[in-house]
């Protein structure tokens, strides 16, 4: 009889998602079921209750939601709890409780948590590790990072606090897996006894397939992709569409950027017109792929490998992207990466000599 794996997540993992975290999320799901039988909670916010697990077998052992209010108390009973806003988004006592109960029922050999956002887990599921379970961290982002990265009130209030709680719960951790060689050398800093895995985000197969041919690449065209409901993505087409795009237009009649992604916000909606074309979901990305002459990544928020960038790379496209869009993505000759004030001369350069 094979043993059993407990997988605790902060989102529904699911390979079709056109969120990146989805898709490690259910690649390291995956990977575990190679080697367990392995049971899975889900610790969710309501709004994401409605997305169905992408395989018949992700029928989860428990889903906690946090709903509305109850959501709102549940981080200010997190923080008083020690725990920093960035880790008590989904601090839940209810799961606490179950998790317990299914230690007590089952004998785990690997203890899974995929996600900061069920971090505060880590102290419960060490107490009950001498009963031979083993504790895995998978960080999607190093939250010292991201909170380095924002606004100076929140940084002054929270970095101390946050880089405590953070490098508590990876000291308590057996192994840790991270995107990036930068994220293992942070995390390294917080503990290195433990073993550190950096299992960078693998790009959509559709990407792999994308097809360049010179005739069908629409000139001074550029192609911003992601999950537009995510806010360092929809802050960076904000920004390039109202500093930027009017630079471009004026030295290129027909510049072009498509925004390409799920549950753009209404602001960027609004930035729509005869240079911006936003698209929201679309089912398949292929044909922008295709035919924009550009990929942009101005990013100025976020942490971490950007599966992005590392899409249009895959698909042949050359990627103008400001240092946070191009964290932890091997140096290639198709990657430009350059301060965002000086994002369009790098584009106008490369259109000047080479429209397509």
């Amino acid at each position: 009889m094979r043993q059993k794996a407990l997988f605790i997540c902060a989102h529904y993992p699911d390979a079709s998602a056109t969120q990146a975290g989805h898709k490690i999320a259910q690649h390291n799901l995956n990977e575990l079921r190679q080697h367990y039988n392995v049971d899975t909670v889900f610790i969710l916010r309501d709004a994401q209750c409605q997305y169905p697990p992408s395989e018949p077998d992700d029928r989860p052992t428990a889903i906690i939601q946090s709903i509305g209010l109850r959501r709102i108390l549940a981080v200010g009973a997190g923080m008083l709890a020690g725990l920093p806003p960035r880790f008590a988004t989904r601090y839940s006592v209810e799961a606490k409780r179950q998790i317990r109960e299914l230690m007590r029922m089952h004998t785990y050999t690997i203890v899974w948590l995929e996600f900061s956002q069920v971090f505060w887990l880590a102290p419960s599921v060490a107490r009950h590790g001498a009963s031979g379970s083993t504790l895995t961290l998978s960080a999607h982002d190093v939250q010292v990072e991201l909170l380095q990265r924002k606004s100076m009130p929140e940084r002054l209030l929270l970095l101390r606090w946050t880089r405590w709680c953070e490098g508590r719960f990876f000291r308590l951790a057996d192994s840790i897996r991270v995107l990036s060689e930068k994220d293992r050398n942070l995390v390294q800093s917080y503990n290195p006894k433990a073993p550190i895995t950096v299992s960078p985000p693998r790009p959509s197969a559709f990407a792999t397939s994308v097809r360049r041919l010179p005739g069908s690449i629409q000139p001074h065209s550029l192609l911003f992709w992601g999950a537009m409901n995510r806010s360092e993505n929809y802050a960076a087409v904000i920004g390039f569409i109202e500093k930027h795009l009017p630079q471009l237009v004026r030295e290129f009649a027909d510049a072009t950027l498509f925004v390409v992604g799920a549950n753009p916000p209404k602001r960027v909606r609004e930035l729509a017109s005869t240079h911006v074309i936003v698209t929201g979901f679309v089912v398949d990305p292929t044909p922008y792929f295709e035919k924009a002459s550009l990929g942009v990544v101005p990013l100025i928020q976020g942490a971490g490998v950007k599966l992005k960038t590392l899409e249009m790379l895959a698909a042949g496209l050359t990627v103008i992207s400001t240092e946070i869009g191009a964290e932890g993505i091997a140096p290639s000759p198709r990657l430009v990466v350059t301060p965002l004030q000086d994002i369009v001369t790098e584009i106008s350069r490369r259109w000047r000599v080479a429209p397509m």
